[in-house]
Parts: structure tokens; sequence; C-alpha cells
């Protein structure tokens, strides 16, 4: 994904990004590109970024494993995303 194409769909809301720029179904040459654009959107804000991808809507479980794993990885996981797993214990502090 190119610097120019990113500042093209950062013009527009998320869900004419992934719905209408790019298809909100699983195939791997949207989803790839909506989930990446949708992790730098909402890069350090985990809830924000889960958050937008369930609410656009599609196929969203396949992008959400992406998205929150890259804002997971540069933000905290806020407690209320981790409260009331079974391995809640072995996550938390992650």
């Amino acid at each position: 994904i190119s610097a120019a194409k990113i500042r093209d769909w950062d013009r527009h809301p998320d869900d004419v990004v992934v719905g209408q720029l790019l298809s909100s179904a699983c195939y791997i040459p949207d989803a790839f590109p909506a989930a990446l654009f949708l992790a730098w959107r909402y890069a350090g804000d985990f809830a924000a970024g889960v958050c937008a991808n369930a609410q656009v809507g599609g196929d969203n479980c396949h992008r959400g494993t992406v998205v929150g794993s890259l804002v997971g990885a540069s933000s905290p996981i806020p407690s209320r995303f981790v409260e009331g797993l079974q391995a809640a214990s072995r996550v938390s502090g992650i």
C-alpha cells in the first residue's frame, strides 16, 4: 500500500474505505489492506481499532485478527477486553 493511497483513504470515514473503496469481504486482496489501514488509523488505541473494525461490518473476524494483533502489539489492551477470559491471568500485562 502506498503512502499516497493511505493519505487518500484517510480522507474518508472507515465505512467508506472498508465497504466502498475496499471490499468488506474476507478476500485477501481487499481484506489485508483494509486491516492494515485500520491498524494504521487506530495505532495506539486498541479499543478504537477493534471496535472500528467491527463497526464497518462485513467479514470482520479475519480483519480483526490482524487489526487486534498489530494495534495490540503497540498499545496496551484495556482490561475490559481481557476480564472474564479463561486465560486472563496468562494474558494480563501483555
